[in-house]
């Protein structure tokens, strides 16, 4: 697109709500040229929130004709806004609601009891600019919390990366947490364990019986086994996702946002209509919630390092000759074995290289319990000057080494989830995964991506071989990703 059309919501308070939306675009760029247009009434609520909208005098057609827009992002559910922007001469038209219509992009918002779901209107919006490319890099600001009576049963995902982005949820039980039980991987219980000190942890391979005697279920893994597990306790609510055959044993069932027509811009799957709308778990997470019947927080995830984390981390820098007070780069240079979406040791590489000519800082690298042969392939051909290997990391450990860093480089990976909960910038190298999936919000966050045919494919292995081989982790990380970190570090 040369030149986009925002046509800004006609009531004051959804312009107000599509306030963040309208900066992500403009902080992406997605064109060289944005103008924003707004009834008189939005643009006084967009001014309120910092945002200049030109007055929208005539209809939408004669609007975009007026600036020769190629490209539309239409904030009204109107399908008749659609055809008048395509009228106009807009080329790509945006916009949401239960129907595509005259867009060629659009976003159908979440479904609960068979009617639109929107309990966070902004949300719709960041959603809509998502499929121009645009992220939000806003924190959301606190809001108020009312928890359900009775006690409450939560399957957290298995995921760190997951597991991280439930900690508003976790949160908002704080001063109640003795009629909360939590069920998910041992990790989450060493990340959550003090913070959630009274609740109840129970073991992932529990019985049903386990799960009994309590009011609500809400279950974050998505998966059949923890509904029918939930179903066979007789839990009265039961909360998930309605995806698959898992449905019928739900008491109440969210059904994801889809996006219709063409794919996102720049990094949508291919495929056929209606898709699953690419967006952050948290999101997702705070969307169920309040289907559940929870207002929940809806700040960024906070974490906090222990003594024992710090200890261990001061340890390894002395170790590597890395200072107190002196910064530093770290290296999650590990991932699942064989995984498509960790980054090879080639790309690692070439990107310390690249750091290397412009940063004289000391750079660390470190990987997790089992991905110590990714770590051994990366040093095979020694590590270049001012690079230090530290070894295998628990979670701990890690923590305390990001509390100290200047910036994390990594894959998209649990990781760099840690460090966003614990305030730290991070150099992102994305492979086959969908940025979207994992913006963060409140986290200093640079993206290094390559555009490839195939991708975001999000599969485990890649399938393809020869030159096209893990095309999406080439060689165009290297000079983009050191150069975020030299931004990221002054």
């Amino acid at each position: 697109m040369e030149c986009l059309a925002v046509i800004a919501p006609r009531s004051s308070h959804e312009a107000r709500a599509a306030a963040p939306a309208i900066r992500a675009l403009h902080r992406a760029r997605v064109a060289p040229l944005i103008s924003v247009f707004a009834t008189r009434d939005a643009c006084a609520a967009l001014a309120s929130e910092g945002l200049r909208a030109q007055l929208m005098e005539g209809g939408i057609e004669e609007t975009i004709r007026s600036i020769s827009a190629d490209g539309a992002i239409l904030m009204d559910p109107s399908g008749s806004d659609a055809v008048d922007a395509r009228a106009g001469g807009a080329r790509l038209r945006f916009g949401w609601g239960e129907r595509l219509g005259a867009l060629t992009h659009a976003v159908r918002p979440a479904r609960f009891n068979r009617a639109t779901y929107r309990p966070l209107p902004e949300r719709t919006y960041l959603d809509l600019v998502g499929l121009c490319g645009a992220l939000s890099e806003e924190t959301r600001p606190a809001t108020e919390v009312c928890l359900p009576e009775g006690r409450v049963l939560i399957r957290l995902p298995n995921w760190l990366g997951d597991i991280i982005q439930c900690e508003p949820l976790l949160r908002s039980f704080v001063g109640t947490t003795e009629r909360l039980s939590l069920i998910g991987p041992r990790i989450a219980e060493r990340l959550f364990g003090e913070s959630m000190s009274g609740a109840r942890w129970l073991d992932r391979d529990s019985s049903a019986s386990a799960w009994r005697d309590h009011d609500l279920a809400l279950l974050l893994d998505g998966s059949f086994r923890s509904a029918y597990r939930a179903a066979r306790a007789r839990i009265p609510r039961r909360v998930s996702w309605a995806r698959g055959a898992k449905s019928m044993l739900l008491t109440d069932a969210l059904s994801p946002p889809r996006e219709l027509g063409l794919p996102a811009m720049g990094c949508g799957v291919r495929g056929s209509a209606p898709r699953w709308l690419a967006r952050p778990f948290d999101v997702s997470v705070g969307e169920l919630a309040s289907a559940a019947g929870l207002k929940i927080t809806h700040e960024a995830p906070r974490l906090s390092v222990s003594e024992a984390g710090r200890a261990s981390a001061e340890s390894l820098l002395s170790c590597a000759g890395v200072g107190t007070g002196e910064s530093f780069v770290l290296v999650a240079a590990g991932g699942r074995p064989g995984s498509a979406k960790r980054a090879p040791a080639a790309t690692i590489r070439a990107v310390l290289d690249a750091f290397r000519r412009e940063s004289p800082l000391p750079v660390l690298l470190t990987c997790g319990p089992g991905e110590e042969e990714h770590l051994a392939l990366l040093k095979q051909e020694g590590l270049p000057s001012g690079v230090s290997d530290c070894g295998v990391t628990d979670l701990e450990s890690l923590s305390g080494l990001l509390e100290r860093a200047g910036a994390l480089l990594t894959a998209d990976s649990g990781p760099r989830h840690l460090a966003a909960a614990l305030g730290r910038p991070a150099v992102v190298l994305h492979g086959p995964t969908d940025p979207r999936h994992s913006g963060v919000n409140g986290a200093v966050v640079k993206v290094s991506r390559i555009e490839v045919e195939c991708g975001p494919c999000h599969e485990e292995r890649c399938p393809l071989s020869g030159d096209e081989h893990m095309a999406c982790f080439g060689p165009s990380h290297s000079g983009r990703a050191a150069a975020m970190l030299c931004e990221l570090l002054a």
